[in-house]
């Protein structure tokens, strides 16, 4: 990387087209950061002749990312970003127009937040600018790592350096804010653990140690199961029916899958000393998805959108509460209902 860097900077006076080869060059190779001895920032152009000094400064140069993520096409734009085997499964090619962009730019100076009235939840700082939504991460020292502000098409983010030098597959998704773009795509992310059986989708949907990566092994182990995820699920509604897909999100299962499958069967687990299965009641739906899916209420409008789409799967998808042991039996039990 040093090398380059320093062609670059020789190449820069007598050869700028090299040195815009050398520059792009060292972009392929996620070589992304340049030594403070070269200095520049590289704008894309028709001729990608544009190069302007910037003595003893840093310079990270832009570089996007393409993922699609239930139906949904995303292209991320930002200098540093250490991408995770997770979220690499969801990597697509530039062929479509994204529904989603997404622009990260550095600060070199530290993150302040606007005067005004907020909304706090936990170390997350959320208010409104007009008509957008700003999203601010803290760390407990009370720094702000980013500031993200939410259009209807497009994220504008500014991070901290050190934040930059270590991006993470974790906190792009934080920075993306999906719960909140999927609501407005009629999905919702469900804590569940997401089977594949007979071309089916089979979620376990419980709190943490309730035993849904139990159930889903156990699918696994007797029956031949395919797990997709073991710990998060999409489930969105559209006119051919309820889908489930996979995330980027697993949890400690280290389970994930990019796939896009029909519901075949939600199932409210609770553990219990015998097995039993019931249909459960509109209401008693709700008030579990209530509590078992990913959502942020920072306004009324978001809460009637999430409320409409609640009753809306309540009443369309096949629904089952089951109260289960850890073995087989409580496959054979809930397979009898599902066949």
């Amino acid at each position: 990387m040093v090398l380059l860097a320093r062609l670059a900077k020789v190449s820069l006076i007598l050869y700028p087209d090299f040195a815009v080869l050398l520059l792009t060059l060292a972009t392929k190779l996620r070589f992304i950061k340049a030594t403070k001895s070269v200095i520049g920032v590289l704008q894309t152009r028709k001729t990608m002749h544009a190069i302007t000094l910037l003595p003893m400064q840093t310079m990270y140069i832009p570089r996007e990312f393409y993922y699609r993520i239930g139906d949904c096409k995303f292209c991320v734009k930002s200098p540093l970003y250490n991408e995770s085997d997770f979220l690499r499964l969801f990597s697509t090619e530039k062929t479509e127009t994204p529904d989603l962009n997404i622009e990260i730019n550095i600060s070199p100076e530290k993150l302040n937040l606007p005067t005004g009235d907020v909304l706090i939840i936990d170390d997350k700082i959320i208010y409104h600018e007009n008509g957008c939504e700003i999203n601010a991460v803290r760390q407990h020292n009370g720094d702000i790592l980013f500031l993200a502000k939410y259009y209807k098409n497009r994220i504008e983010c500014v991070i901290t350096k050190s934040l930059a030098e270590n991006l993470n597959t974790f906190t792009l998704l934080e920075i993306l804010n999906l719960p909140a773009y999927f609501l407005n795509q009629n999905a919702l992310i469900l804590h569940s653990s997401f089977i594949k059986y007979n071309d089916g989708a089979i979620l376990f949907a419980a709190p943490k140690q309730t035993g849904k990566s139990t159930q889903a092994e156990l699918w696994r182990k007797y029956l031949g199961a395919e797990i997709i995820n073991g710990d998060r699920s999409l489930i969105k509604l559209t006119e051919d029916g309820l889908f489930a897909y996979g995330l980027p999100y697993c949890g400690t299962s280290k389970i994930c899958k990019n796939e896009k499958i029909p519901v075949k069967g939600i199932v409210l687990l609770s553990q219990g000393k015998d097995n039993k299965i019931q249909k459960p009641t509109k209401r008693e739906i709700i008030l579990k998805l209530m509590s078992l899916c990913t959502f942020e209420n920072t306004t009324e409008e978001k809460l009637n959108r999430f409320m409409d789409l609640l009753d809306k799967i309540a009443t369309q998808a096949p629904f089952y509460s089951l109260s289960a042991l850890p073995d087989y039996s409580a496959v054979e039990a809930l397979k009898k209902v599902l066949d």
